[in-house]
């Protein structure tokens, strides 16, 4: 089959012979033993030139396929033989990347000594091609044929408050409610932030206010700790806090933020990365 390629690319016997170290001679019995395999003639042949056939033609573009296939295997074997190697390059929102992907780190590199992660915190978009990232960790959207993309875990929006801030406010028990109630958000390009929720197919949109917007859900976070006002965050982010008492969750019977594209938290890799053996590693650490 490599000999079949190698003609087909030289254009003749002696050209493709001398790219393999083989003789002309030789080159022609390796072609006409394969003939005789498959059962047709693969090249039309004269003095002047040389073309494929149309069987020929339907060989060369499913052999290209098969070798391909075969050079895979080859890699996976090998794989088997070796342990992951050289820098991993992994991409991650920040508040993420510091309370649950570096807690996993140090474990992970202890067992495989041979390898390097440069952790990269961005809640900027990746870009896999300029940054060189071999794996991105965060939220949708992000689509593309070439991309491997694997759910770790779903995190719906939560609204939620101090104890303190219930003690003095009290607890809004439907979401026009929420009007009335200093509501810290996420900065906007609206004047007014809006809060969507969904409860028996019913759309409610409310628009909030509030004495504080920040970029990161983590300054949020630490003013809802304090009293400051309610917030709507994903789950991830204060699972803890609610576990623990220090957060209140709110709104139990609305969906919060229904069709947001964030809820998932996912992993992303390039099709051609995943197959390296530091990346397949690093995948294992959410099995």
């Amino acid at each position: 089959m490599h000999t079949f390629v190698r003609v087909v690319q030289a254009g003749t016997f002696s050209a493709a012979g001398r790219q393999l170290g083989l003789s002309p001679a030789t080159v022609l019995r390796a072609i006409n033993a394969l003939e005789d395999k498959v059962g047709a003639r693969l090249f039309n042949r004269s003095s002047r030139r040389m073309t494929l056939t149309e069987a020929g033609e339907i060989y060369a573009m499913k052999v290209d396929v098969i070798l391909n296939d075969i050079a895979d295997l080859s890699t996976e074997m090998s794989r088997l033989q070796t342990t992951p190697r050289g820098i991993l390059r992994v991409q991650t929102r920040v508040s993420l990347g510091i309370r649950h992907i570096a807690p996993l780190l140090p474990a992970f590199l202890e067992r495989h000594c041979e390898l390097k992660i440069d952790l990269r915190l961005s809640d900027g978009q990746v870009d896999f091609s300029g940054e060189n990232i071999d794996v991105a960790i965060g939220f949708g959207p992000m689509t593309g044929a070439t991309l491997l993309t694997r759910k770790l875990v779903a995190s719906p929006r939560v609204v939620c408050a101090s104890l303190t801030y219930v003690d003095r406010f009290g607890t809004p028990t439907i979401p026009s409610e929420l009007s009335h109630h200093n509501c810290l958000t996420f900065r906007s390009q609206e004047s007014q932030p809006i809060w969507r929720f969904l409860r028996n197919h019913e759309l409610i949109e409310i628009r909030v206010s509030g004495n504080l917007q920040a970029d990161y859900g983590d300054v949020l976070r630490e003013a809802a700790l304090s009293g400051l006002g309610i917030v709507l965050l994903p789950a991830w982010t204060i699972a803890d806090d609610i576990k623990a008492g220090r957060l209140v969750g709110m709104l139990p019977d609305y969906q919060a933020s229904p069709f947001g594209f964030d809820h998932d938290v996912q992993v992303f890799t390039h099709r051609d990365r995943h197959r390296t053996l530091k990346v397949q590693f690093f995948f294992r650490l959410f099995d």
